[in-house]
């Protein structure tokens, strides 16, 4: 099955850079469980994984067109480790980090992320609301979503570019059976906005305010999107399967099931990044 499913969507995956490639912002989210407490005689001496703000560098220097932004809750940090997220990525000019409280009003004055939500159904939502920001606050013409454990985010891809052109959208797919994920999104300004207005958002909210993520409402949103014809291209046109990094230590791994009370992710920094109170 894993054949078949390669040989449908592998001749639309050659490589392509458009001769004038639109205005693209590309988004990571990381949002603390709890509000994070160093303990660095245990090694806790860091909020923010910076192993995966490593993979976020590295695409943005792959793809130096395009503004990514890294958002944090900054209320869930100490001022050390938003330094150090900072510092981390110093000196890369189209890679910033972002707080989502102070940026968007939505996120500030909604109660699912101050109640006891499960992470994942925060983090879904967040997730839609930056690409809204986005679209409202900025000139970029394609924003994009992408986990931090995505390789490469084929901003050089036609198959990307061919999906935003017809349908105003595009996802990450699994591997397995072809269906959409949601650990990669773009979408096209125009019908891409409306698609995270009339559909996704609504959707998302609505199941982070009974606790759940956001899977479920990405694919019951895609549907409706296509029942509603707002797609010239089928359902396996809108999707691709997105290479995931593999490999990375226990300790630097974003695990948000071992984010609970006081056990927060450990994170391996570098000897110049010690605890030191600002």
């Amino acid at each position: 099955m894993l054949k078949k499913l390669w040989e449908r969507i592998k001749p639309a995956n050659k490589e392509h850079v458009p001769e004038t490639l639109p205005k693209c912002a590309v988004n990571y989210v990381w949002i603390n469980n709890a509000a994070f407490v160093p303990d660095p005689e245990n090694g806790k001496i860091c909020g923010v994984p910076l192993v995966w703000l490593d993979n976020a560098a590295e695409n943005a220097k792959k793809y130096k067109e395009a503004e990514f932004k890294v958002w944090l809750d900054y209320l869930l940090l100490d001022k050390n480790s938003l330094k150090m997220a900072v510092d981390h990525i110093n000196g890369i000019d189209n890679l910033r980090v972002y707080d989502l409280k102070d940026a968007i009003g939505e996120y500030l004055n909604d109660p699912i992320f101050y109640e006891p939500k499960d992470i994942w159904a925060r983090v879904d939502f967040a997730k839609i609301l930056v690409c809204k920001h986005c679209f409202e606050n900025t000139d970029a013409e394609r924003v994009f979503f992408s986990d931090f454990d995505i390789e490469d985010i084929m901003l050089d891809r036609d198959v990307i570019h061919n999906s935003l052109d017809g349908a105003g959208v595009f996802f990450g797919a699994t591997l397995e059976d072809g269906n959409v994920e949601n650990s990669f999104l773009a979408f096209q300004k125009g019908a891409g906005e409306e698609f995270i207005n009339e559909y996704l958002l609504p959707a998302t909210h609505n199941d982070a305010s009974f606790n759940l993520n956001g899977y479920v409402a990405l694919q019951d949103s895609l549907n409706r999107w296509l029942d509603d014809g707002k797609s010239i291209l089928p359902y396996h046109k809108l999707m691709y399967p997105m290479a995931h990094k593999t490999g990375i230590e226990t300790s630097q791994n974003p695990d948000y099931e071992r984010v609970n009370g006081d056990k927060v992710v450990e994170v391996k920094c570098s000897a110049e990044y010690t605890y030191l109170p600002l």
